[in-house]
């Protein structure tokens, strides 16, 4: 993957010259040191999934401490009542900052993100379902299927009893979710489908909760930090809160509840939503990379077309390269999607590492708009795996094919370089982000069991210097 941006074909420099050895070169023992690396899945570094965990397994509830974590007063102008970012400049478009698709009128759904509040998540679900759900993972051999296709989900179904700040949910479904890195069977992170066995069944309107453990993320902030700075840049990206889960009476410790990119998130970001979404994991648009791009919308249609014609176009030449690109790509809405990736640092997404993105083929345009995911690796140094693990430059990552030939082409690395230094001046306020940090943690705080307040304020840490920095 990284190793491989610094080769060009003499002919087109753009172009990688060894594009098509995604999954030769790379065998399941070297992706899962790499991975191991990267996550430090067994690094020891949070006790707090381990203590419950142990509770867990002897079936009784969590009787540890539970910490607290006082914050300063804040200042009232520097965040919204939901935690994102305010300020008097205007994001890089003109348009003012916040969240550029407000709620339409009816739509509880802001309610169930609502940054101020502590979502209290009890979860009630057979033992014997349990342990087979925490256990549940794709194993090295899986992970690298055939052919570069992402290999069948290893994650099922469970029935459980739910209620959320007091009210209760019958037959909920849940299951286990994660790739890799922020797998977990102390701590796992689960998604919630309140419609999987009950028609029409939601939570004030949301049909989905989407519970990621932090594994990745010691301060519990960079997820939600993140998403809001992609929004404030004009971009669609997930809202962000934080819940207290407890399962059969075992405190878990804090989560954060992230919003599913499915219709609803689609509805609110676009005027139509019926076009066609996919997911990238370990994705790009050349040859052999595709195959790990799923489709996640209109499934009995499947379609290739837009994935096809950004490839096609990134194959033009230089003097051709933003015209070609500019008929399937929104260009300048992924200019600013890079550009926030690499000011908010997540390396693990499309420009640093072929991962963890969405995109949408909007039916109105016929373009693809790029959307970020699993951020809970941001606002820290990024690692060069391939290069003696020292940080990585932070002015630019470019391992994604369209952000490579961007990049070496004069006018597209102007624009990106113009664009990050738009970003710097319009959203990137760090005494807003200082107080938005203050604030979620206010909101979590008391959620986290003491033996993991260590961790969490040498996370915080990290982040408030890398912000400040």
């Amino acid at each position: 993957m990284n190793q491989e941006t610094s080769n060009t074909d003499a002919a087109h420099p753009g172009v990688l010259r060894h594009a098509s050895t995604h999954c030769r070169v790379m065998g399941p023992v070297l992706f899962l040191t790499i991975f191991a690396l990267a996550c430090g899945e067994d690094s020891g570094q949070d006790s707090e999934p381990d203590a419950a965990m142990s509770a867990v397994d002897q079936g009784r509830p969590d009787g540890s401490a539970v910490g607290t974590m006082d914050g300063g007063t804040t200042d009232a102008g520097q965040t919204t009542v939901d935690g994102s970012i305010t300020s008097d400049s205007s994001t890089v478009d003109g348009s003012s900052l916040g969240d550029a698709s407000p709620t339409p009128a009816g739509d509880r759904t802001d309610e169930v993100y609502e940054r101020s509040r502590l979502l209290d998540v009890r979860i009630e679900i057979a033992r014997a379902d349990w342990d087979a759900l925490r256990v549940q993972r794709r194993t090295g051999v899986e992970i690298v299927a055939p052919e570069c296709l992402l290999p069948p989900s290893p994650y099922t179904w469970f029935s459980a009893r739910v209620t959320i700040n007091g009210e209760v949910f019958e037959n909920v479904g849940i299951r286990k979710k994660g790739f890799f890195g922020s797998l977990s069977e102390a701590k796992p992170s689960v998604k919630l489908r309140f419609d999987k066995f009950v028609e029409d069944q939601t939570y004030l309107d949301v049909k989905r909760l989407t519970l990621n453990n932090a594994q990745q993320d010691a301060s519990y902030v960079r997820q939600c930090l993140a998403y809001d700075l992609f929004r404030q840049g004009g971009g669609p990206a997930p809202r962000c809160n934080f819940a207290h889960v407890h399962i059969n009476g075992t405190d878990m410790g804090v989560y954060t509840n992230i919003e599913s990119i499915k219709k609803p998130f689609l509805r609110r970001h676009f005027d139509d939503e019926d076009g066609y979404l996919y997911e990238g994991t370990l994705s790009d648009f050349r040859e052999n990379w595709t195959g790990t791009i799923d489709q996640k919308t209109n499934e009995d249609q499947p379609s290739t077309r837009i994935i096809d014609a950004i490839s096609t176009a990134l194959e033009a030449p230089d003097d051709q390269l933003l015209e070609a690109l500019s008929g399937p790509l929104d260009l300048d809405a992924f200019i600013t999607f890079w550009a926030t990736e690499i000011l908010v640092a997540h390396w693990d997404g499309y420009s640093g590492n072929t991962n963890n993105f969405y995109f949408y083929e909007n039916p109105d345009t016929g373009k693809a708009h790029f959307i970020p995911w699993g951020t809970d690796g941001t606002f820290i140094p990024p690692l060069l795996f391939f290069e003696g693990r020292a940080p990585a430059p932070r002015s630019v990552n470019a391992a994604g094919l369209i952000a490579r030939r961007l990049y070496l082409h004069p006018e597209g690395r102007q624009r990106y370089l113009d664009r990050l230094q738009s970003l710097l001046d319009t959203v990137w306020d760090v005494p807003a982000l200082e107080a938005s940090v203050e604030q979620m943690v206010q909101v979590f705080g008391g959620a986290v069991p003491a033996g993991g307040l260590r961790r969490v304020w040498a996370g915080i840490d990290d982040t408030l210097t890398f912000i400040n920095e």
